[in-house]
């Protein structure tokens, strides 16, 4: 069972639209310069460990994500797969997923998560090889599914059943059609389940009925106070179980053995009047192999006793001790429990101990706020930290992703996590992040180092703003001003220029052309800072709209690596939105442009802003009420991406460019990757020798293969394996086992006796 999505959906878009933020970047020297394309394609990638569904099989758990698609685990090997719309399912919002009898899986799923396309509904079937997706063009309002967790009931030979609009449809295998209505109870059905002999029960408003052969036959109501029935399932004794109504308009449980009157249960949850409101879907039910009934509410299982059913807490205690938020509670044919988490993964339990499994295969959280290009072009992604706290920071090199979370000395977040922009990698590879109202952090050599906000500026400051200065130190922009980190010393930034005593959104260091200048994007204007500047010409100045900016608000900064030109952008919260400002910085100032959508512009407001490799500039636009996508000028015209090209979502946060002309953008439901046509080749990644073994770059590069050979084949006759990160606690998504194989001392050269190898919880 699952929370619903459009509640999941309000609440990421009620905190994402209090996340205001922006930053900048550090501009090399030189670059080489290329015209411009319009060709290219997208790629997409979004949370696996965002599950919100189970359907669980002996040989694999699928798991449905809320917009990452259908993530398959396969329980023999650990493999893990990933499927999206770009291998068929008809939407990446997954609402129930579930497994037929014959082995092949059926989703319904929406498009989105978000509330304005909930209507974009439809149902997605796996024969093994391929999916095939259903919308409302194959003639089943999938609109308006029945939200009953029974709306959707699969049988053997690839045929299925749904619940749409108060009426039943069927799949014969290769059609739908309306099923035929003569025995079917007169009012609007709810729910449909199919019995393991492959009789299919169906009811709502006016009673229950059974499919006899051809025919319908009426369930007798005898016992019940109202006519209302939804089947819930059905055992192989043929003893069905269904929601019956109340008096009072809420639905109690019932159960009907074969031949005697319905039997009724009160199954009302903890905190609830009596009885189950079924408006939301209501429990699911499953039975077990043993025949054990279970129903599963949110994180709250219930088990029936033979008399009556029993509140089961293993589940909802697993998961307040491990500080996570689960987000669906399945209970799988043989009793055993899984808990999915938005961010977290899955949690196993089998009778007798939890296993936590998390995947590499994509982003580890769900809406992608801030992105940096590494000097090696490899991706760091940093995300609102929403209901996963301690799950804001990815590293992607090509294969795989990467978290760094508390577990390698990455802080934990508050609300925001790292805002748009926040996060930097410079150009010896320091990653410099900035998590939102907690502090700053900066990756060394292989190494977290973390400084709280409040020991710098004396207050938990926003934290707006990253960048690396090259030089070994970094910028940030916070609420309370500019803060410096030299290397050595951390200070708030005391500047006589008056725009920078308030709050900084965006910095970037310019370097171009043998400049050393920092730039300041600020409420007051665009301030410009030489620290070198000769006797007599002021260190600071401040540029406002009298200066032909389009605001003086500048929320983000992108410097033009072929000319002197800055690109700013005014970020939202204005009333009407000034559009995006090219601004040239050189001394005799020759010009200084605005774009608005008058031009193409996508939106007025924007988050972002970044130049690619080619000269294109990338505008990550926003908008009140409407979804602007994204927005690129090739030097002549404005182009708006949006879902229609290929973009995974329309709410865009920020952009990132590499050095071959690829552009990540960052949004509402994971990151998307333009690669244009004629993007220099990447020379494909090796294949490793050991199969899905985790055998990290120190052990792949240092360590003979003979050695890994032999750790691979008998991974329990190397030092560490499965044991977790702090032995002295319980494993779990923040006490993950050793199953990667590295050097004791990285940066140390292999030694049999004095640097063996060992195994680890990720590689450094």
């Amino acid at each position: 069972m699952r929370t619903p999505l459009a509640v999941l959906a309000l609440a990421t878009a009620v905190l994402v639209a209090a996340a205001l933020a922006a930053g900048g970047r550090v501009a090399p020297a030189s670059a080489q310069t290329t015209p411009p394309t319009g060709g290219g394609t997208w790629q997409s990638y979004a949370c696996a460990d965002c599950v919100v569904a189970f359907a669980v099989a002996p040989d694999a758990v699928w798991a449905g994500t809320n917009n990452g698609g259908v993530v398959r685990h396969d329980r023999r090997t650990g493999a893990v797969r990933q499927f999206t719309r770009d291998d068929g399912l008809g939407g990446n919002a997954i609402y129930r997923i579930q497994r037929a009898p014959d082995g092949d899986v059926w989703a319904t799923h929406r498009q989105s998560t978000r509330i304005s396309k909930a209507a974009t509904m439809g149902i997605s079937r796996f024969d093994g090889q391929a999916w095939r997706a259903f919308d409302v063009s194959s003639g089943v309002p999938f609109d308006k599914l029945s939200p009953m967790a029974s709306c959707l009931a699969t049988g053997s030979g690839g045929t299925a059943w749904v619940v749409a609009d108060g009426r039943l449809f069927h799949f014969d295998g290769t059609a739908w059609q309306p099923a035929a209505t003569a025995g079917l109870p007169g009012g609007a059905l709810a729910g449909v389940v199919v019995a393991p002999d492959g009789t299919v029960w169906t009811g709502g408003e006016d009673g229950m009925a059974r499919r006899v052969g051809a025919r319908w036959e009426p369930v007798p109501s005898d016992g019940l106070a109202s006519p209302a029935v939804i089947p819930a399932a059905v055992d192989t004794a043929g003893t069905a179980w269904a929601w019956v109504q109340t008096d009072t308009g809420r639905f109690n449980i019932a159960r009907r053995v074969s031949g005697t009157p319905w039997e009724v249960f009160d199954l009302a949850w903890p905190g609830s009047p009596p009885g189950t409101d079924l408006s939301t879907g209501g429990p699911e039910l499953t039975i077990a192999d043993d025949g054990t009934v279970w129903a599963v509410f949110g994180l709250h299982a219930r088990r029936f006793d033979g008399r009556a059913w029993v509140e089961v807490t293993r589940a909802r205690d697993h998961v307040a001790a491990m500080g996570a938020y689960g987000q669906a509670l399945a209970v799988d044919p043989r009793g055993g429990m899984w808990i999915g988490y938005i961010g977290g993964g899955i949690s196993h339990w089998d009778g007798s101990t939890w296993t936590e499994i998390q995947s590499d295969i994509a982003p580890s959280n769900h809406v992608a706020f801030a992105l940096a290009v590494a000097p090696d072009d490899s991706l760091w992604a940093g995300y609102f930290s929403m209901l996963s706290p301690d799950n804001i920071v990815n590293h992607f090199d090509g294969r795989r992703w990467v978290r760094h979370d508390s577990r390698v000395g990455m802080l934990r977040s508050g609300v925001l996590g790292v805002v748009q922009n926040a996060i930097d990698v410079d150009a010896q590879g320091r990653v410099w992040v900035g998590v939102d109202r907690v502090g700053m952090a900066w990756r060394d050599r292989g190494r977290w180092s973390t400084r709280a906000i409040t020991d710098v500026v004396g207050s938990d400051a926003r934290i707006y703003s990253a960048v690396g200065d090259d030089r070994g130190g970094a910028w940030f922009g916070t609420s309370a001003g500019a803060v410096r980190f030299d290397g050595q010393a951390w200070r708030k930034l005391e500047a006589p220029d008056a725009a920078t005593a308030g709050t900084v959104y965006a910095v970037a260091v310019d370097r171009r052309g043998g400049r050393d200048l920092v730039w300041f994007g600020t409420d007051a204007g665009l301030t410009r800072w030489d620290p070198k500047a000769p006797p007599g010409a002021p260190a600071w100045r401040t540029f406002t709209t009298l200066d032909g900016l389009a605001s003086n608000r500048v929320y983000d900064i992108a410097l033009d690596p072929r000319n002197t030109d800055l690109w700013l952008v005014e970020g939202p919260g204005s009333a009407a939105g000034a559009g995006v400002t090219r601004f040239d910085s050189s001394p005799d100032r020759r010009f200084t442009t605005t774009f608005t959508t008058a031009d193409g512009l996508g939106a007025n407001r924007a988050w972002g802003v970044d130049v690619d490799a080619r000269g294109n500039v990338w505008v990550a636009t926003t908008e009140d009420l409407r979804e602007p996508g994204v927005s690129r000028w090739d030097g002549s015209r404005w182009r708006v991406f949006t879902t229609a090209d290929g973009l995974i979502d329309d709410i865009v946060f920020a952009v990132a460019a590499d050095s071959r002309g690829k552009v990540w953008v960052a949004t509402l439901a994971g990151i998307s990757a333009f690669v244009p046509d004629d993007a220099p080749a990447v020379a494909p990644t090796p294949t490793p020798a050991w199969g899905g073994a985790c055998v990290c770059a120190a052990a792949r590069d240092g360590v003979p293969t003979a050695v890994i050979d032999a750790a691979v084949a008998d991974p329990a006759g190397v030092s560490g394996w499965r044991m977790p990160l702090d032995p002295g606690k319980p494993a779990g998504p923040f006490n993950p086992l050793r199953t990667c194989l590295s050097l004791s001392r990285t940066g140390v050269p292999y030694h049999s006796l004095f640097n063996p190898v060992t195994w680890r919880a990720g590689c450094p």
